[in-house]
């Protein structure tokens, strides 16, 4: 999530090519990271007879969450205009609180 979070809040300071690219490829790596975790705490979670199951639900939860995401998403920077920074600091900031909750849920399993 911190990768993510980083990956989009930096888009704010790309003013060339080069930096648009390292941005992406900052939440391209923050995208490997968490993709093989979501199916390994599916795997680990789900019995054999509901597997197929939890991996459908989660696959429309991600489909779902990523459709808000870029809705809210879009929406902050339609209205961020006149604050150019605001929807880039939100963007980072989410991503750190997000990435805090699930090392907290991580630690807390334990």
């Amino acid at each position: 999530m911190l990768f993510i979070g980083a990956g989009i809040g930096s888009l704010y300071y790309a003013t060339s090519f080069y930096l648009l690219v390292l941005s992406g490829a900052i939440f391209v790596i923050g995208e490997m990271l968490i993709l093989p975790t979501i199916d390994s705490t599916i795997s680990q979670l789900s019995t054999a007879g509901l597997i197929g199951l939890f991996f459908g639900l989660a696959n429309v939860m991600s489909g779902l969450g990523e459709a808000g995401g870029n809705f809210m998403g879009g929406q902050s920077l339609e209205t961020g205009t006149e604050i150019g920074y605001l929807p880039w600091v939100t963007y980072g900031i989410t991503g750190v609180i997000l990435f805090l909750g699930v090392l907290l849920l991580k630690n807390g399993s334990h």
